[in-house]
């Protein structure tokens, strides 16, 4: 329970505290720290859902290639890994106009796609249960 407060206040400063101005130290200390506890859980998620996008018969490989090649379109060094592994899977392209691109805009964005990326992200979750229960289940096998 501390570990999720902490992270959750990290997180929080991140988001409040700005970069410039009487905080400027702390607000800096704080993105680069969520930076760091951040870097592994995005690139998993990124990796979770490409594993959706071929389970679920979508563009896993194309997934799987906007991730590699387009995470680093975005100022942080991870929101990028998610949006653009979801962009590949859809074929679309994510834009924040100004700021970056993920994907290619092969296909249009309507509200259907809305649906498609809540069901990738519902697969990826239960993936990422089946791989824990697995984990689970092998330590106690092996572990009595």
């Amino acid at each position: 329970v501390l570990g999720a407060f902490a992270y959750r206040v990290v997180s929080t400063l991140d988001s409040m505290i700005g970069y410039h101005g009487k905080y400027e130290y702390l607000g800096k200390f704080s993105s680069r720290l969520d930076d760091v506890l951040n870097f592994i859980p995005a690139r998993l998620t990124a990796l979770l859902l490409v594993l959706a996008a071929f389970f679920s018969r979508r563009r896993g490989r194309r997934s799987w290639q906007v991730a590699l090649g387009d995470h680093a379109n975005t100022e942080s060094p991870n929101a990028g890994w998610p949006m653009a592994a979801t962009a590949g899977a859809l074929n679309v392209q994510l834009e924040k106009v100004g700021h970056y691109k993920l994907g290619r805009a092969n296909a249009r964005l309507v509200p259907e796609t809305i649906d498609e990326s809540l069901s990738l992200v519902q697969i990826a979750a239960v993936t990422w249960i089946l791989v824990c229960f697995a984990i689970e289940v092998i330590y106690l096998v092996y572990s009595t």
